[in-house]
């Protein structure tokens, strides 16, 4: 009987410590693949407009994001009614075969109206979602700056989807373009990555700067801002400042890369980053860094994860990064009009144009 006692009592105690600590002792700088899969964004015959002019959509998933088992996606080009730039899909049936994927456009105006969709994340009580399009254009006679937008909603509802302003002295100003060229200081940049830090502050990922979109440099830097939730609405301050740089990749990677997303790890006390690449001979692959929070602090070099001893690397243009446990992320690749063969699961195969390809990465533990 007291055996038994003692053995309940130390059962309940792990219990209790569960909540507490993080059971799964990961390598933070060591990881594989674990499942490879492709996901069906809309049907093959979806159209969307390019130059005027209707045309054939091309999945290119820019964003992901995990909250309630659903991952949401984002679309980087518009898409036509009845679908969306914005969908779901229930995290169990994205391994269920292409053709039996029930994905969910999201058709909220505010998911609709936004140009080029780049990056989500989640914040870490799981309440909101935000998302933040790409700032790299702007066009003075559209009625709103549909290129310069960040949104959020309640991460269980859909269907009401609110823009973000800056809160000044009381005033609200949706211009955040303004506040974040202040800080770039350069005619032509490119945000590809949004993270949700602890103490309500945001991470903006910059991919490219430079003169213009033709004449540019790649870019591992981010832009901090912090928030504050009014009366259920949320509102930037005027802190907005460059808070990390890092311009030595080639030190770890022999290609020119840049950022294609960010996303803090809360399981892990961690910034983790994607860097992709592209060329004109359509090369594309990406590579997988940590960066905890005291280096991210002090503005030191990430630490470029490993498979193996090797560098951790994709042969597709990772775009979208989310946390869906203490020891796993998901990644969804962008390879724009690239129709490439991919291994999934140890089968090569070419995804159709309204597909892309996943990942899921797992980090080693120790």
């Amino acid at each position: 009987m007291i055996k038994s006692f003692s053995y309940l009592f130390i059962l309940s105690c792990l219990s209790i410590s569960a909540h507490n600590i993080n059971l799964y002792a990961i390598q933070k700088d060591s990881a594989y693949i674990k499942n490879s899969g492709v996901l069906k964004c809309f049907p093959e015959d979806t159209r969307t407009i390019k130059n005027g002019k209707e045309v054939q959509a091309h999945c290119e998933a820019s964003a992901v994001a995990f909250a309630n088992n659903m991952l949401i996606f984002a679309n980087d080009k518009p898409i036509l009614k009845p679908y969306s730039p914005v969908f779901s899909i229930n995290y169990t049936n994205i391994f269920s075969p292409i053709a039996d994927q029930l994905v969910t456009p999201l058709t909220h105006p505010n998911f609709i109206e936004p140009r080029k969709i780049e990056d989500f994340s989640v914040s870490l009580d799981n309440k909101y979602i935000f998302a933040t399009t790409a700032f790299d254009w702007e066009k003075p006679e559209e009625p709103k700056d549909y290129n310069g937008m960040l949104i959020y909603w309640l991460s269980d509802d859909f269907n009401n989807v609110k823009t973000i302003s800056v809160l000044e002295n009381g005033v609200e100003n949706e211009n955040i373009r303004s506040y974040l060229n202040s800080v770039v200081k350069l005619p032509y940049y490119k945000i590809e990555g949004l993270a949700i830090l602890p103490n309500n502050k945001i991470l903006l990922g910059i991919r490219e700067k430079g003169e213009s979109y033709k004449k540019f440099s790649y870019a591992i830097e981010m832009i901090s801002v912090s928030y504050q939730e009014i009366e259920g609405k949320i509102y930037l301050n005027n802190d907005f400042k460059l808070a990390y740089s890092f311009n030595n990749s080639k030190d770890f990677v022999s290609e020119n890369v840049g950022l294609s997303s960010i996303e803090w790890d809360k399981y892990n006390d961690r910034l983790l980053l994607l860097t992709s690449y592209e060329d004109q001979d359509e090369n594309i692959g990406a590579y997988l860094w940590s960066l905890d929070s005291n280096d991210l602090e002090k503005g030191n070099a990430p630490v470029l994860v490993k498979d193996n001893s090797k560098p951790f690397s994709l042969n597709n243009k990772a775009e979208g990064l989310t946390v869906l446990n203490d020891h796993e992320v998901f990644i969804i690749n962008d390879d724009d009009r690239v129709l490439k063969n991919s291994l999934i699961n140890g089968v090569e195969l070419t995804r159709k144009t309204n597909e892309a390809i996943f990942n899921i990465v797992e980090f080693k533990n120790n």
